[in-house]
């Protein structure tokens, strides 16, 4: 069976304030997932003097890189719902699709700066998400 890849399709969230909204990707574009957890330090000099490995692990919140989303700054403007769902203290639902057939889900939002490019009509989107699960 081949390893198959592909473009991130759509991103739900189904938030409790803010509403349920699909947000559309661009294709072509990479999608980086880390399922967070823990996580060992990478420190040389984590050892005894007699070379045992002193073994280091911290928690990390779970992520995901998308490609850019589209924006219709004449209708339903996704940068604004991005932004408020960022500003919300709720956390959302989110739903991502691979065309891979792969779907991910997890619960978070929005993080780091929201910018809109009016010139090409996309935002850059990373989520932070507690316990990213596949779905399917």
């Amino acid at each position: 069976m081949a390893f198959v890849g592909g473009d991130t399709i759509s991103v739900q969230v189904i938030h409790p304030t803010v509403g349920t909204h699909t947000f559309m990707c661009k294709a072509d574009e990479d999608t980086n997932v880390d399922y967070g957890g823990f996580k060992a330090d990478d420190d040389e000099s984590s050892i005894t003097g007699s070379g045992q490995r002193i073994k280091k692990l911290t928690r990390k919140m779970g992520s995901i890189e998308l490609p850019p989303v589209s924006w219709e700054q004449n209708g339903v403007d996704e940068l604004r719902i991005l932004q408020d769902l960022m500003d919300s203290p709720e956390d959302g639902e989110w739903i991502i699709t691979n065309i891979s057939g792969a779907i991910y889900g997890g619960f978070g939002g929005p993080v780091g700066d929201l910018k809109g490019n009016s010139t090409t009509a996309q935002i850059p989107l990373t989520l932070n998400l507690e316990s990213i699960k596949q779905l399917q």
